[in-house]
């Protein structure tokens, strides 16, 4: 690798990195508060339901102990999430129809009857209508709690706090939140875009001074009113070192001056003793080997003189 790409400068863009790490923050909050939502929802309601489910079991050994018939305990406990079957001695099974086992036909000569112990095979009754106050025959979900209490002589009363209301609820809650955590992230986007553009306006103005300085203006500055802050210290650095570069520029033509004046006084200077050289040179050239030898001598004297004025 050659020394001038291992000098160069990782330049990213500080716009979209400052956006990227505000809408990572806000993006792991957000989910954060969902989660912490979702949890805290989640065991609100299952605290309910088992909440309900107590007072069933309580209100269920209540009506046992009054001597209720299964028409009656079914009637009185149903609702509210609280799935009942009520299951006799005989074999005869009452209450919601969906908590029978899977495949499980109802006791021959003794039909399901639905909460109240309405039969669910009566004539009087068209095949398709539905089981008044009844629930569609479905298990109850995986995640519902089940109390199964002695009535005596050998029924049983099963009691089940179904659960998939509580999932039901959860997830429209979770994919409500989804919806709202995506639109705050657009929001947030637009938001942090229009902070951070303005937050960086210092920068432009930097950048459009460099293009100033650069067309010719020398003299443009900053000049920071709070020379303390980040950008302000920047602005003040970048003041400073185009100071340090005007005054370099300006020594380096006072120099350049300088050397120019000494050349054109050197030249003056020399202009003089080589004219007079190269007259006398010439005259010697002239007069030839017969001159005079005094006037000769003189001017070799001369010629002599001229040239150590030069030197």
């Amino acid at each position: 690798m050659s020394s001038a790409a291992q000098a160069r400068t990782a330049t990213p863009s500080l716009r979209r990195r400052v956006t990227a790490a505000v809408l990572g923050v806000v993006a792991v909050l957000l989910v954060l508060v969902v989660v912490l939502v979702d949890v805290l929802l989640g065991a609100r309601l299952e605290s309910d339901l088992d909440s309900r489910l107590r007072d069933r079991v309580v209100q269920a050994q209540q009506l046992i102990a009054a001597g209720a018939t299964p028409e009656e305990l079914v009637t009185g406990l149903s609702g509210q999430q609280i799935r009942i079957k009520v299951s006799t001695a005989d074999g005869e099974v009452m209450g919601d129809p969906g908590l029978n086992a899977p495949g499980t036909p109802p006791p021959a000569g003794r039909p399901d009857r639905g909460p109240g112990g309405d039969r669910t095979d009566d004539p009087s009754r068209p095949p398709s209508a539905p089981v008044p106050a009844g629930r569609p025959p479905v298990p109850p979900d995986t995640g519902s709690r089940t109390v199964t209490l002695d009535a005596g002589g050998g029924a049983t009363v099963e009691l089940v706090a179904d659960a998939s209301d509580v999932a039901q609820v959860r997830n429209g809650l979770r994919a409500v939140l989804a919806g709202s955590v995506l639109l705050t992230l657009l929001v947030a986007l637009g938001a942090v875009s229009f902070v951070v553009r303005t937050a960086l306006r210092p920068l432009d103005r930097m950048t459009a001074l460099a293009g100033r300085i650069t067309a010719g203006e020398r003299d443009a500055r900053l000049r920071p009113d709070r020379p303390h802050t980040d950008l302000g210290t920047a602005a003040a650095a970048m003041d400073g070192m185009l100071d340090a570069l005007t005054d370099a520029e300006r020594r380096s033509r006072e120099e350049a001056e300088r050397t120019r004046v000494f050349l054109a006084d050197a030249a003056h200077e020399l202009r003089t003793p080589l004219s007079g050289i190269t007259a006398v040179a010439e005259t010697l050239e002239r007069s030839g080997p017969d001159a005079d030898p005094a006037r000769r001598t003189r001017r070799l004297e001369l010629l002599l003189g001229e040239t150590r004025r030069a030197g």
